[in-house]
């Protein structure tokens, strides 16, 4: 049974959330520290613990203590 994001409760929520980490990820450089992160994420409206998540996600790789870096780049709009 296929369900539609939309059609699930709190559908757009979870469509709202993946648009604000989408532009908090291109937001942020192809290395950056947790300062860095966290101060782009408040500018957001991210908590710090929200950022924690969203940097433990997969789509980053922590290089050094405190230091995060880019593994997954997004896809280009098909055009």
């Amino acid at each position: 049974a296929n369900i539609l994001i939309a059609d699930m409760k709190n559908g757009s929520k979870h469509i709202q959330i993946q648009a604000k980490q989408q532009r908090f990820f291109e937001s942020l450089p192809d290395e950056f520290n947790w300062a860095k992160a966290v101060d782009l994420g408040q500018k957001m409206n991210m908590s710090p613990s929200s950022v924690r998540r969203y940097l433990l996600s997969g789509q980053f790789e922590r290089n050094n203590k405190g230091w995060y870096r880019k593994v997954v780049k997004p896809v280009p709009d098909e055009q």
